[in-house]
């Protein structure tokens, strides 16, 4: 599906700030793009699903990072251990 090609494409040149988390920044960098396309072309259900499905596996790095969160508040001696 050409949606998703040019979405790899942009992934790949995309360069997260360093002070950002890649899964709170993306969907921003993202959103003015998904914007124009659907202000050239009404997406059809496909490029919904597609778009949808590709927030929800970005969101979905995000979730790793609260269960290690998690995990290192609910174990004290794993937190003494990283630090």
């Amino acid at each position: 599906m050409a949606l998703l090609a040019a979405f790899q494409e942009v992934i790949r040149d995309y360069e997260c700030p360093d002070q950002a988390d890649l899964w709170k920044d993306l969907p921003i960098y993202l959103s003015p793009m998904i914007a124009w396309l659907e202000g050239c072309r009404p997406k059809g259900v496909g490029g919904g699903n597609a778009i949808r499905w590709l927030k929800s596996e970005i969101n979905r790095l995000g979730e790793g990072d609260e269960r290690t969160d998690a995990e290192v508040s609910s174990h004290p001696r794993a937190a003494e251990s990283s630090s």
